[in-house]
């Protein structure tokens, strides 16, 4: 077996992000001044295997996403960054080889999967866990944290079969005390007064090779003219778990991670310009923030089911356009008193999408709001291709709403982004 061929390509992209409302004391308006070089190798075998890696280098002068040396505690061993110093830091963004065995699709090493199609927040993309420096203002594909994974697809009548073991115990990765993105929210942390006794009781991460693996399998095929999916994921959830109850006037916290089990189905068919799609999950284990209680419980008897789901509508009849809206609900098993969040929580988006002059200028703009809470996130984004291999890059993203919100807890962290992304080969 010997290299057909060597493809070496990369982009750098730099990015200044001023925030416009800020009442945090920083002692700089610039929330972030990021430097990014993207190196990808892609090698093709004459057995017709492929060889694909991206390698990311960042240098950040300002940083207030992470204004210091992350502990990188939520991942594994095996996928964590190169911090080289408080500034610099290098990347193994993905690594894999894939090709076909006759009808059988193989690629393995350190992979994005992706189950889910949602804009803005996720319903089925799950299997990758995410990273929230900036909350959800970056791209879904820079926010997602790829993992070694072992991904075989193969048909099975008129149906395509997927089947995935990930031994890698990474988990969503959170900004630390201080960061500009820090969660704040009474929605998702225990509240904490100054004269209140605290003991954290903090489960290790789980780091079992074999035990603590993740595993799953979609079916993917068309009915009736419908693109229809199954899917079936048992994970130890991407999200930290925190219970917390009051004994001997201390009140007590517990974090760690429990499994759950996710079964999920996805439909979508086009009817001229218009194309209607959905998602359904339900998690037999998930453990949302609760009211502190009288009674020590462990994360598994904090765990309730949670039932979730997403409707979307595009409609691209208009020439370069792309007009999208969607629904989300979940909803959560159990006492509606037991939980800090409502038993019942929706949310709509709605995004606009828009072409001029050939494909050199586009604007796009992005509004996810909450029903229950009336707080959301709004961005406006263009870009400009000044020449084949030079984008300049703005970008507004504003929050709104209550503190006490997931989204109106950065209200102060509004910004303007300014960039420019080169590429190269």
């Amino acid at each position: 077996m010997s290299f057909a061929e060597i493809d070496i390509r990369g982009i750098f992209d730099t990015q200044a992000s001023y925030v416009v409302d800020n009442t945090e004391n920083y002692s700089s308006r610039l929330q972030n001044f990021d430097n990014r070089l993207g190196v990808e190798i892609e090698s093709s075998f004459d057995n017709g295997f492929r060889f694909y890696s991206e390698t990311v280098l960042r240098y950040e002068s300002t940083d207030n996403l992470e204004p210091y040396r992350p502990t990188q505690d939520s991942s594994d061993k095996l996928n964590r960054r190169w911090l080289i110093d408080s500034k610099t830091e290098l990347e193994l963004r993905e690594f894999y080889v894939d090709g076909y065995i006759e009808d059988v699709f193989i690629r393995l090493g350190k992979q994005q999967v992706v189950w889910g199609q949602a804009d803005g927040l996720q319903v089925l993309d799950v299997v990758n866990p995410l990273r929230y420096r900036e909350f959800i203002s970056d791209d879904l594909e820079d926010r997602r944290i790829p993992l070694w994974t072992a991904n075989v697809e193969f048909p099975v009548r008129d149906w395509t079969m997927q089947l995935l073991w990930i031994p890698d115990q990474t988990y969503h990765a959170y900004p630390e005390a201080g960061a500009s993105y820090q969660v704040r929210s009474t929605k998702l942390t225990p509240l904490l007064t100054g004269n209140q006794q605290v003991l954290f009781e903090r489960q290790e991460k789980p780091d079992r090779f074999w035990q603590d693996s993740d595993y799953g399998m979609r079916l993917t095929g068309f009915v009736s003219g419908w693109d229809v999916g199954l899917g079936y994921l048992n994970q130890i959830n991407n999200g930290r778990a925190v219970a917390q109850f009051t004994g001997d006037d201390v009140l007590h916290i517990r974090t760690g991670y429990v499994r759950t089990h996710l079964l999920g189905a996805t439909v979508a068919k086009a009817f001229g310009s218009v194309t209607v799609r959905s998602e359904l999950g339900y998690l037999s284990d998930t453990v949302p923030l609760g009211v502190p209680s009288t009674s020590p419980a462990t994360l598994e008897q904090s765990a309730t089911r949670e039932f979730k789901g997403v409707i979307g509508l595009d409609y691209n009849g208009i020439s370069d356009t792309l007009l999208s809206a969607q629904w989300f609900l979940s909803h959560i098993a159990g006492e509606s008193h037991a939980y800090v969040r409502d038993k019942q929580e929706q949310q709509v988006s709605f995004l606009v999408k828009r072409d001029f002059y050939n494909q050199t200028f586009s604007l796009e703009g992005l509004l996810v709001h909450s029903l229950n809470d009336a707080d959301g996130y709004w961005n406006i984004s263009a870009n400009y291709r000044y020449r084949s291999n030079i984008t300049l890059i703005s970008q507004i993203d504003r929050y709104y709403g209550a503190r006490e919100g997931v989204f109106g807890q950065f209200r102060d962290q509004s910004r303007v982004s300014i960039g420019l992304s080169y590429a190269f080969q």
